[in-house]
C-alpha cells in the first residue's frame, strides 16, 4: 500500500507491506504538496526498492483539511493510477485518528473496564 496526506501543513507518504510500515516521510518545509509528495513517492520506492506496479492499493487522505491539499493529493494518485489496475482508497482523517486511538485505549482496558 502507498498512503499519502496532504489535507495539513504536513505532508507525509508511507509504504506498507501487510500491517509492517516499510517506508515512511513526512515534511514540513514550507513548500507546496504539488513540489515535495512525488519525491517523497519516488524516495520511498526507491528505499523499498520497489516499482509502482509492485503497488496493491493507493490510499489518499480526502479530508477534513486544506480543500487544495484534497485536491493536490487526490489529483496525484489519479495521475500515477491512470493506466494501471491499482485500486484506490479515500481514507478520512479523522476516522484514520479515532482507529488509532480505539486500538490504543483498547489494548491497554481504558474501554474494556
Amino acid at each position: 500500500i502507498l498512503a499519502l496526506d496532504s489535507t495539513a501543513v504536513v505532508g507525509s507518504v508511507a509504504l506498507c507491506k501487510d500491517s509492517r510500515m516499510v517506508a515512511h516521510y513526512t515534511l514540513n518545509t514550507g513548500n507546496t504538496h504539488s513540489q515535495t509528495l512525488l519525491p517523497m513517492i519516488e524516495s520511498a520506492l526507491k528505499c523499498a526498492e520497489w516499482e509502482i506496479d509492485d503497488l496493491d492499493l493507493f490510499a489518499v487522505s480526502n479530508g477534513p483539511g486544506s480543500f487544495t491539499g484534497v485536491r493536490i493529493g487526490v489529483g496525484l494518485v489519479k495521475g500515477l493510477v491512470f493506466d494501471k489496475d491499482i485500486p484506490c482508497a479515500g481514507v478520512s482523517i479523522l476516522e484514520a485518528l479515532s482507529e488509532n486511538l480505539f486500538n490504543v485505549f483498547c489494548e491497554d482496558h481504558f474501554l474494556l473496564n
